[in-house]
């Protein structure tokens, strides 16, 4: 399988945890992709442009939550998501928090980075600190489960990403549980191996793939995707 990624996209780190979790990264070939370069070629996985794109023999997913429950597919352990029940809605209710949290700091970021200062709109990054700091303090009052299900590893990327890129933002000062949650996960193997600096390294190196130990039970043979 022929995943799509950048080193800076915390949509593509999830993907990128989830199957590192999973044990399914070796079966991962990783092709880096510049969606801002004039030359690139992402449209040729993404015709949307965007980062992370799975290419598969069951077709081409787009988006990292739908490349995530495929991936999730192709094994026998426990489900990142599970298949149904109440467990299955609290994990996506926290997942949606932590992924809008995520499309809330990239946009804050777009808007500072690629747009002219002259014609940057203060109300916008105004408007998406607001959403991050209103998701965070609700997690912040919630329950974290013990399963580093797909609600968490989008959490600890989307608060991976804010130390990353909005510091300024100063979450930490706000939210002490989630802080103290998250600094025993950043030290999961598949964090570590993939932070900005590491995917940078991967990116720039002859060989593009991660090297991985399975955290969870084997993969299905059935559907084992594109390699």
């Amino acid at each position: 399988m022929r995943l799509r990624y950048s080193p800076f996209s915390p949509f593509a780190r999830k993907v990128l945890v989830a199957a590192l979790e999973i044990g399914c990264a070796p079966r991962l070939r990783l092709v880096p992709a510049d969606v801002w370069a004039q030359d690139t070629n992402i449209h040729d996985d993404n015709p949307i442009g965007k980062v992370p794109a799975l290419v598969s023999g069951d077709g081409t997913f787009v988006g990292s939550t739908l490349i995530c429950e495929y991936l999730d597919s192709l094994h026998h352990g426990p489900k990142l998501i599970p298949p149904a029940g109440s467990a299955r809605w609290a994990v996506l209710c926290r997942h949606a928090l932590a992924d809008g949290i995520m499309e809330a700091a990239v946009a804050h970021v777009v808007e500072r980075l690629r747009r002219p200062e002259s014609a940057r709109w203060d109300g916008w990054l105004l408007r998406q600190e607001g959403k991050i700091l209103r998701a965070l303090a609700v997690l912040e009052r919630g329950e974290f489960a013990r399963a580093f299900d797909l609600a968490s590893l989008t959490l600890a990327c989307a608060l991976a990403y804010l130390d990353f890129r909005l510091p300024r933002l100063g979450w930490r000062e706000h939210c002490p549980t989630l802080v103290s949650w998250f600094d025993v996960v950043a030290e999961r193997a598949s964090m570590r191996s993939t932070t900005p600096e590491r995917l940078s390294e991967l990116a720039s190196g002859p060989t593009l793939s991660l090297a991985a130990t399975p955290i969870r039970a084997g993969l299905s043979d059935s559907n084992p995707g594109a390699t």
